[in-house]
This record gives C-alpha cells, structure tokens and sequence, in this order.
C-alpha cells in the first residue's frame, strides 16, 4: 500500500548547499532565525506493507535542494516554497513512481525503489527569471499512466485563462518538454451559473 502523506520541515531543510539562507527571507522585516524557526508543509511518499509497518517512503523534500525549483521566486524576489504536491501513480510494471506537483506545474519520474529523480515535466526554473507556462498543462491534479503507457492528468489550464482539459501526453526525448500531446478532451462550462 502506498499513499501520499505529509510532513511539517524547516524551510533550513530546504537549502541546497552553499545557499544563503537570506534566499528565504519572504519579507524585508524576517530575520535568519524567522526562516530557520519557519516549517513548511512537504510531501512524503511512504509505503506500507499488508500489517501497516512501514517498508518504503521517499521524501519530496529531497528533490528541491540542487533542483531548478530553488530558482522559482516570488514578486518580492524570495524563494516560494509551497509546490503543493496532489496526486502520485506507481507504474509497477516499470516500477516508476510520477508525482504531481500542484503550483508549481509540474510532474517528476521517479525510479522505485532507488529514489531517483529521472524525469522532469513542466516549467525549468531560471535564476532571475520569471515564472512561465510550460504549454501543457497547468495547475494539475490526477496523474495516472494509461494501460497504453500514455501520461494523462486533469489539467486545470488555468495559465491559459481555459476551460479545464484531460489531456493526454506521451513521454517524448525528442519534443522540448519531454511529453508530446496525443489527446485531449475540452471540459466546459456548460450549466454553470
């Protein structure tokens, strides 16, 4: 059995190394021991085997330090660290694990039961630059591998001002994002007031 948890962390967890911690100061008034005493919210994948002891688990924290997600910055120029993870699927066939990320639009690959990040699919974060709309999907909810191995997610478009989308994608080295679109399906507004 494997479910999505969470887990309270000093935001300190999440420098990388050799990052100032004035990196995280969300305002003019924080000090170094507001962000060192500040805990955010991360997930935590854990699995459990048939008795509930726990046999597996792999921090999401892990994967921001040394990622380009220490590059994403808020209007006030600080580190925003809520991503939001909402949705995981386990490929057991492959034995790939492909969490959402929520704010952050994206979706990472994990290889189980190593922990290694292999896959990265969203918006690449630069230093200094803003945040921009990966052209896929935005705001996502509900990742899943199709029976055919296609990548399909609820896709809240909300970068594009659109109706929500089911949008399917298949795994591609070849296109920019590493996904290319295969399918979609246009929700509507119909009947609502």
């Amino acid at each position: 059995y494997m479910t999505l948890a969470s887990e309270m962390l000093p935001v300190k967890n999440l420098l990388h190394p050799g990052q100032d911690i004035s990196y995280f100061m969300r305002s003019p008034n924080m000090t170094e021991a507001d962000v060192v005493e500040n805990k955010v919210r991360c997930g935590k994948l854990v699995e459990f085997d048939e008795t509930g002891r726990e046999v597996w688990s792999y921090n999401l924290s892990k994967y921001i330090p040394g990622s380009d997600v220490v590059n994403r910055k808020g209007a006030n120029g600080s580190f925003e660290y809520e991503v939001h993870e909402n949705a995981f699927f386990f490929d057991e066939k492959s034995s790939y694990i492909y969490v959402s990320f929520n704010v952050i639009s994206r979706i990472i690959k994990i290889k189980y039961p190593e922990g290694t990040v292999t896959n990265v699919y969203g918006e690449i974060f630069k230093p200094g630059m803003p945040e921009s709309w990966n052209g896929l999907f935005c705001n996502q909810h509900s990742c899943k591998l199709s029976q055919k191995g296609y990548l399909y997610l609820f896709n809240n478009d909300i970068c594009s001002d659109a109706p929500p989308k089911i949008t399917m994608m298949e795994e591609s080295n070849r296109e920019k994002t590493g996904l290319k679109k295969v399918w979609e399906y246009q929700c509507t507004f119909e009947g609502v007031k």
